[in-house]
């Protein structure tokens, strides 16, 4: 009986234990260590978590950016309908500064019309000034 157990033995640590020993750079150090199995990236625990933090900050600057670019393009989008637009959604669409809005309407290259105590400009006109030129 004690043959049979030690024959089992010696099976488990042929069929168990990994033989392999490779010699890998850690991807988060660059150090050299040697890899027990052929899927091992890290040196060590701390370079694994290491790694795993930087993942995961990468992904929340890549959703802010993207968070970013949509607030950015969601105005333009909105003013593309409206056939009455304000100095504000003007100057927002046609991405000018006010100062340069005011200067275009004092030269009458954009009308503006007044209702009650503000301005608003017609979509129309805006149109225009881009057919024109």
């Amino acid at each position: 009986m004690k043959h049979l157990e030690t024959g089992r033995n010696i099976l488990k640590q042929f069929c168990m234990s990994s033989n392999i020993r490779l010699n890998r750079f850690c991807e988060e150090c660059n150090a050299l260590f040697v890899a027990k199995t052929t899927v091992t990236r890290f040196c060590s625990r701390s370079c694994n978590g290491k790694n795993l933090k930087n993942k995961i900050k990468r992904l929340k600057i890549e959703n802010s950016n993207q968070e970013t670019k949509k607030t950015r393009e969601q105005p333009k989008n909105e003013l593309n309908g409206m056939a009455y637009l304000s100095i504000q959604d003007t100057c927002t669409l046609l991405n000018i500064s006010r100062t340069t809005l005011w200067r275009l309407l004092n030269q009458e290259v954009i009308k503006a019309y007044k209702l009650g105590g503000r301005k608003i400009i017609k979509r129309e006109e805006i149109d225009k000034l881009f057919v024109n030129l």
